[in-house]
Order: C-alpha cells, then structure tokens, then sequence
C-alpha cells in the first residue's frame, strides 16, 4: 500500500494544468484550445508576458463581457490606460476567435476588445468573426481586437461592430489607438459609430499616434453623431505612418488616409500595390494575402482557405477536385496555378497521394 501511495503521489497530475499545453516559453508556447484556456488567460495577469497559441477556433456565444477580455483597464476614467497590458506574443496560428461580446450596459469604460492593451507584445495570425463591442458616454479606446495598441499587430481581421454614445474617442474596426505600435496586413469589415461630440473614427484604427500602419484595408461603415470630428473611412486620425492601405469608397469620409477603391477595384489584386499575394515574388515570397482571380472576392489572408480550395473562395468541391486531377503526378514547377496554393508542398514537389490525402481531409469545408 505504502509502495502504491508512493507511486501515486509522484505522477503528473494533468488537472493541475493552466492551459491545454506548454511551458509558456518561445519554442514551447501556452496552448489555448478551449474557452477555459481563454478565461484562465484572462485571469492570470502574471502570464501577460509569456507566448500563446491558439490551436482550435473559439466560440465566445455563450459569455458576456463587461471590460476586455485580456489585459483590462484598471481605472476607467481617466482616458489612460492603467492596467497591465498584455507584452507577450499571442499566435492565432491561423485560428478564429468568434462570436465575442463586450457590452457595458450603457457605462463608459477604456480600452475595449479582446485586449485592452498590447504593450510591446505581439498579435498575429488571428481571426475574430462576429465581433460586438458596445459601451456609453465618454468611452475611450475601442476595437475589435485591441482597444490600445502600443505592440505589433500582424496578419489579423475582424469582423463585427463596435459602437460608443456621446463625447466618445478613438473607436476602429480593429484598434482604437495605435499608439506608436505597428499594425501590418490586417483588415476590418465591422461598423464603427459613435454618439455626438466624438472624436478619432476608423474603419481600422481611430487614431495612429506616431506609430505604423501598412498593407492594410477596411470595408465597414464609419458614423458618428453632430459635433464629431476626425472621421475616416480607414484611420480618423493621424500622426504617423500609413503605408499601402485601403478603404471602400463610402464606407466613411475620405480624409486622405489611406486610398478609396470602389468595389470593383477592391476586388482586383492590382490595386494593392506592394502587397505580397500567393503565386507572386516581386514584393515578397511569404505569401501573406491570397485572391482567386479577379472580380470575386476582396483580399483575404492566405490562411483563411481552406488547404485546396483552388476554385476559391467556395471550399473544396468537385471544381477543385478537377483542377488536382488535371495536375496529377505533376511537378508543381509545370503546373500552372494561376496563384493558387498548393496541397503540401512535399519535398518531391510533385501532386501525388501525399497531396490527395490532405486533399479529402479538408474535402466540402468551407472557408
């Protein structure tokens, strides 16, 4: 019994752990699979500065916030933030967060989204669908991924709305402030509003102070009430640097950051002028923005299609199944892809059953 007790005692006890995986550190980061992992994110202030990633899609439907769900503000009254922020590095490893909420019930209240401030810390490859981010009067520093961002936002989206009353500032689609921090090929499709007397409005950011914004765009309609000043269909205001971004004719007032494209053009990889797409080398070989063909679709992130979906942006189907079969057995050198991605880039470099195998795993998703 003693031998037994003993044997007991010293195996790892897998309750005990924080997140679904990792040490925290750089090449072993903290695993976010499920919404517990999220919340204990949340509560732990002492991991603000460790390395995440978020390995499966998050869905937040059933929560309800009242102030961000990393990285808070500690006082919200003052318009600083005076919390923690968040320095560490959070990869969405091409994962999606959904469905977030943060409604203060009719309250003011700072630094508003899934983060309330990234400071010196990191944020990429994230997708956040069906964002609603709602406060009161005299709010401050609103966005749908970061209300306050003085860190590097690279390769994120977000969808959904984020809206404030009266005598409210620096609302985006993405970020409120960007505050010399980066934020580089991210976009935003969410509405923005504001109540009268409001200030700083984006369908990206609200306001850049002194930091940079670069290939990026935006789509979502930007409003505000009587008395409001510093509207923009991309940035509302700016004392930085914007480089190659983009915004809707329409979406909100042009006030000369960033470029207006109609629909038409928002749809013609053309217009984006420097921006890395799949099947191109001339302004880089990472791949980070993919478009099927012209006149369908805006620019989305190569990691939003789904792994074959070569007749995009539909998911995989028969159509796809056709344009993998006239290829078949193939070097990828001789095919011509027409900038569409490849299966799995094996090391032969040839489309064979290593390619076909991963081909039906992903067989009637959809993007």
């Amino acid at each position: 019994m003693l031998v037994f007790l003993l044997s007991f005692s010293i195996l790892p006890n897998s309750g005990l752990a924080k997140y679904s995986g990792g040490t925290g550190d750089v090449n072993d980061p903290y695993q976010i699979a499920t919404v517990a992992d999220l919340l204990a994110l949340r509560a732990d202030t002492n991991d603000y500065g460790k390395n995440f990633a978020l390995t499966a899609d998050i869905d937040l439907a059933a929560y309800t916030f009242t102030t961000a769900v990393i990285a808070p503000d500690g006082n919200n009254s003052n318009y600083e933030f005076d919390g923690i922020a968040f320095t560490g590095v959070f990869d969405g490893a091409g994962h999606k967060i959904i469905n977030l909420t943060v409604d203060t019930d009719g309250a003011g209240n700072e630094c508003l989204g899934l983060f309330g401030a990234i400071a010196l810390g990191e944020v990429k490859n994230l997708g956040l669908e069906n964002v609603s981010i709602a406060s009161g009067n005299n709010s401050w520093c609103l966005g749908g991924l970061a209300g306050w961002n003085n860190g590097a936002i690279s390769n994120c989206y977000s969808t959904g709305t984020v809206t404030s009353g009266s005598d409210s500032m620096c609302l985006g689609g993405l970020v409120g402030l960007n505050y010399w921090g980066t934020i580089s090929n991210c976009f935003a499709t969410g509405i923005v509003t504001s109540g009268n007397g409001s200030s700083f409005l984006g369908g990206l950011a609200g306001y850049n102070y002194f930091g940079t914004i670069s290939n990026c765009f935006s789509t979502g309609t930007v409003t505000s009430g009587n008395d409001s000043l510093y509207l923009g269909g991309l940035v509302g205001g700016n004392d930085g640097t914007i480089n190659s971004c983009y915004f809707l004719v329409g979406s909100g007032p042009d006030n000369e950051l960033g470029t207006p494209l109609t629909d038409e053009q928002m749809k013609q990889q053309s217009s984006f002028l420097g921006w890395d797409f799949v099947g191109e080398t001339a302004n880089g070989t990472e791949d980070i923005w993919r478009m099927c063909i012209d006149g369908v679709s805006y620019p989305l992130l190569w990691w939003q299609f789904s792994t074959g979906d070569f007749v995009c942006p539909d998911g995989v189907n028969f159509a796809d199944f056709a344009i993998m079969a006239n290829a078949w057995l193939s070097n990828l050198a001789d095919v011509n892809w027409n900038g569409r991605c490849n299966i799995a880039k094996p090391p032969d470099n040839v489309i064979d059953v290593m390619d076909l195998a991963i081909f039906w795993d992903n067989w009637l998703k959809s993007d």
